[in-house]
């Protein structure tokens, strides 16, 4: 998918208009997007894993952080005071899912797991109706 963004992002954007400005700024969010979206997959499949995991809060607190404080600023900050247009915006989005994608990995990287395991185990003894897929 990336090599095809990469290499048709022009033809891509004509599907959507013959406008040359709109066709040029379709052009550019397709290859920002091309590098975002495997940081969103992830951040997105490691959030699920963290829920899972019960570190809903955790979770909650760091999209919060990565998507409002920190994306949100960068995006306003380059897109609309510093005048880097759309460009700015789509900085401050990726950044944000970069960000979330290395905090979940970082914490399921630190997460004790036999602690984890634990508590999952005591919760299925708890809970014998619970089927395991």
């Amino acid at each position: 998918i990336v090599l095809f963004m990469a290499l048709f992002n022009s033809q891509i954007a004509s599907f959507y208009t013959e406008e040359p400005r709109t066709k040029e700024m379709t052009s550019a969010m397709l290859t920002y997007l091309m590098y975002g979206f495997h940081a969103d997959t992830c951040g997105n499949t490691l959030s699920y894993n963290l829920r899972a995991l019960g570190l809903k809060k955790f979770v909650v607190v760091s999209y919060f952080i990565t998507h409002y404080l920190l994306s949100l600023v960068v995006a306003v900050l380059f897109g609309l005071i510093l005048d880097y247009s759309y460009s700015g915006i789509w900085l401050g989005l990726t950044l944000g899912f970069y960000s979330m994608a290395g905090l979940t990995y970082w914490k399921l990287k630190t997460l004790d797991w036999e602690k984890a395991v634990s508590e999952i185990s005591i919760g299925l003894k708890k809970n014998p109706e619970i089927e395991m897929i």
